[in-house]
């Protein structure tokens, strides 16, 4: 096991910093349910985007994550600590977790190092407008085309809106289906 004992700085080039900090576009932005199936309503950056503007910084192979403990196991989630290594040095520290709902045991623990790699990324500042609550409102904004000035001009390649809705089941009466059109 690695310990976490190195500290240090680490000196960015303007051009890293400028990789790293990438405006998030409209187009590269996903949605997850605030609440176990809700509506799409937090947006997020997937694991890809953070790994995209990694490369970008620091080129491929530049970097990397390392398990630095045991993977651990409860109630379904499995939880690993990570290092993002960069240059060869470890950088920054996060755990990785992953619920094991329908996947191996395998491809949880890949999930737990995508999930410690967007942990570790928000410590460099990648996709850091999406924790900021005026950039999501006008972000919701443009995602619902509410008002013309929160749009921006499309490109004719912007992703469908979900909308959320609710209908009864045809088959029970009483079960509540939701899905989104």
């Amino acid at each position: 096991m690695m310990s976490a004992t190195f500290v240090g700085t680490l000196a960015l080039t303007e051009t890293q910093i400028l990789a790293l900090r990438r405006p998030v576009q409209d187009a590269e932005v996903e949605w997850r349910a605030a609440v176990r199936d809700g509506p799409p309503a937090i947006p997020y950056l997937s694991h890809n985007g953070y790994r995209d503007r990694l490369d970008a910084a620091f080129g491929l192979g530049g970097w990397g994550m390392i398990p630095v403990g045991q993977p651990k196991q409860n109630e379904g989630t499995i939880f690993v600590p990570y290092a993002l290594v960069i240059g060869g040095l470890p950088r920054v520290y996060a755990w990785g977790e992953q619920e094991l709902h329908k996947m191996s045991y395998g491809d949880g623990l890949e999930g737990t190092k995508s999930n410690a790699i967007v942990r570790c990324g928000k410590e460099l500042g990648i996709a850091r407008e999406l924790w900021n609550r005026a950039h999501i409102a006008a972000l919701k904004a443009r995602r619902l085309g509410r008002g013309a000035e929160a749009r921006p001009a499309s490109s004719g390649d912007d992703p469908p809106v979900a909308h959320h809705a609710e209908s009864e089941s045809v088959i029970t009466k009483k079960d509540r289906v939701r899905f989104w059109v």
